[in-house]
């Protein structure tokens, strides 16, 4: 679900509003089925469950003012950035570390990237000058951004411009990079054996 969310508005990225309202539909759902998936406690699910329909809700309704959607978007970056926390927390309680717990960091991992995407749609939104050379400020558009910087490939051709902008996108490089290093290559490393973490 999660690398459906990754590829659904590069695909839709010319009908920026059918991908917009895809995407919060997916976004919500995987969020809110990964606490619910890792155990959260109750009321993290019903708080997902309640953020996932208030943002389904505000995008689908016909002219939402630009507000709306932008106050959207930073409700699903802020469930999404809950969720790899959520889940490494479950994870961590595996006694065996298996594919399954491998899987589970790889989510958390995508996870991560895609609310930066939310949060950088959303900065974008507040101020369409925070970034430069982004063409429609589409989610297609942040979730490449978003992966080309936590992967510190940096290419360069979508720049942040304003000192609210660098410093989450430099968040997001430390963030993104200890998260690869300590939790992902941690569970690789012990894929098959007993709990040691």
């Amino acid at each position: 679900m999660l690398l459906l969310l990754i590829l659904v508005p590069i695909a839709l990225s010319p009908g920026k509003e059918t991908s917009s309202t895809l995407t919060a539909v997916i976004a919500g759902g995987a969020a809110t089925l990964a606490m619910a998936a890792s155990e959260a406690r109750p009321w993290a699910v019903r708080i997902s469950w309640l953020a996932w329909i208030t943002v389904v809700l505000a995008l689908v309704i016909p002219g939402s003012p630009n507000a709306v959607v932008v106050t959207a978007s930073l409700i699903l970056g802020l469930l999404l950035i809950a969720t790899p926390f959520v889940i490494v927390r479950r994870i961590a309680r595996h006694e065996i570390i298996t594919g399954t717990t491998m899987l589970g960091a790889i989510a958390a991992y995508l996870a991560l990237g895609i609310a930066f995407s939310f949060i950088f749609a959303t900065i974008y939104g507040v101020n369409p000058e925070a970034f430069t050379s982004v063409t429609d400020g589409g989610l297609g558009e942040f979730n490449y951004f978003s992966f080309v910087t936590m992967t510190t490939v940096g290419y360069g051709d979508i720049t942040p411009v304003t000192d609210l902008a660098r410093a989450v996108v430099v968040f997001q490089t430390i963030i993104g990079q200890i998260f690869l290093v300590v939790v992902v290559a941690r569970v690789v490393s012990l894929l098959g054996t007993g709990r040691t973490m």
